[in-house]
């Protein structure tokens, strides 16, 4: 399963691993993988101890695909930026009311 994971994300996986153990639970923090398939994905989850009902003990663990968020995450940002480059570069700005506090604000 850890051999899924990129190299550099491989030790933290890890880490997480032994403070699930240790702790009884952990929060798994942006990792990336590559599925079976070749596919790139980004990914995040938590991962806890549980106890079975024949005193066994199983590490369990859930991840959830957050290529998606990343990407309009990354898509957001670069247009902020474009958007402040424009400003500066045509030495201009823009304004922003809030009906709700009859506030205007100038950048």
């Amino acid at each position: 399963m850890i051999g899924f994971y990129d190299s550099d994300d491989q030790q933290r996986l890890r880490s997480v691993i032994d403070r699930a153990i240790e702790d009884g639970y952990a929060d798994i923090d942006e990792l990336h993988l590559r599925t079976a398939n070749g596919e790139e994905r980004v990914v995040e989850g938590n991962a806890e101890l549980v106890e079975n009902d024949d005193d066994s003990t199983l590490l369990r663990g859930v991840i959830h695909d957050i290529t998606a968020r990343k990407e309009r995450q990354r898509e957001l940002t670069r247009t902020y930026d474009l958007m402040t480059n424009m400003e500066t570069l045509a030495d201009a700005g823009a304004w922003e009311y809030d009906p709700e506090s009859e506030t205007l604000t100038l950048t």
